[in-house]
């Protein structure tokens, strides 16, 4: 489990909270939110004029009452850029399965792993089970790995130094700086991630492969889609033979669109 690194700041928790209420009630008085957080009437007041002040909020002319503004919708900038990330490969990953048998998933960046976002697996089948919100670690995941290793530099070195300080036992690879560096760095070269053998003995009790490659958007990493099959089906070096070079056309498939979709909002189509 992820632990902060720090207590966490009561006033921005107070004021987080504070606009979410007045988000949620549409036209919310200094009254009904001390009644619903419990939070004094002279704090909630100083939070919402803070609010006011940084244009999150805006008082109702004539009312004692609040209400939020459009520059709230910032704050939903990047699921809305998931969400429409997901909308396009989901349905290519759909298109995949029937294609090649074998399940797979489609994973964006989510702070110290990649979330599920979107998959093509048939729960109740091949011990497979994972939902979309599930979440995959970094340096073990076959998503996590592509992802990681076609970051540019910078943003990799960030990713990886916060791994560093978690105390999460997933995460424990990231302290051997050099086995890392040499495990992204083949991952790069030969194009493609292959989950940690280990890690998958663990989740999936040693019946499964996985391997992964990264969605690029831009000339940039964006998400990460996996293949998984069975151990007993076909071993990885067959698993990579058929396999891979389908997972790929996949994602420059999915990366294609993004792109597409990136010009026509550039052109305000």
């Amino acid at each position: 489990m992820f632990m902060p690194a720090f207590d966490p700041v009561t006033a921005v928790l107070r004021a987080l909270e504070v606009l979410r209420l007045v988000n949620q009630l549409d036209h919310a008085s200094v009254a009904e939110i001390h009644r619903q957080t419990g939070i004094p009437k002279a704090t909630v007041l100083r939070m919402v004029e803070t609010l006011i002040n940084a244009g999150y909020v805006a008082r109702e002319d004539g009312a004692a009452t609040y209400t939020a503004t459009g520059k709230c919708l910032l704050l939903s900038n990047g699921l809305q850029v998931h969400a429409r990330m997901t909308a396009k490969a989901a349905p290519i990953l759909n298109v995949f399965r029937r294609k090649v048998g074998w399940p797979s998933d489609f994973g964006i960046f989510d702070g110290d792993a990649m979330v599920i976002a979107a998959t093509n697996r048939e729960f109740g089948t091949l011990s497979l089970n994972r939902k979309p919100g599930a979440r995959a670690p970094m340096l073990l995941s076959a998503l996590g790995r592509a992802y990681l290793a076609f970051c540019p530099a910078d943003e990799q070195e960030r990713i990886l130094q916060a791994l560093r300080l978690s105390k999460n036992p997933l995460d424990e690879l990231a302290k051997d700086r050099a086995g890392t560096t040499k495990l992204l760095k083949q991952t790069r070269a030969r194009g493609y991630s292959v989950s940690d053998r280990e890690y998958l003995d663990t989740i999936y009790e040693g019946a499964i492969w996985g391997i992964g490659v990264p969605v690029m958007a831009a000339g940039q990493v964006v998400a990460s889609l996996n293949v998984m099959f069975l151990r007993k089906a076909m071993s990885m070096d067959s698993g990579i033979k058929t396999l891979l070079r389908p997972l790929q056309q996949v994602a420059e498939q999915v990366g294609t669109d993004l792109d597409e979709e990136a010009l026509g909002l550039s052109r305000g189509t």
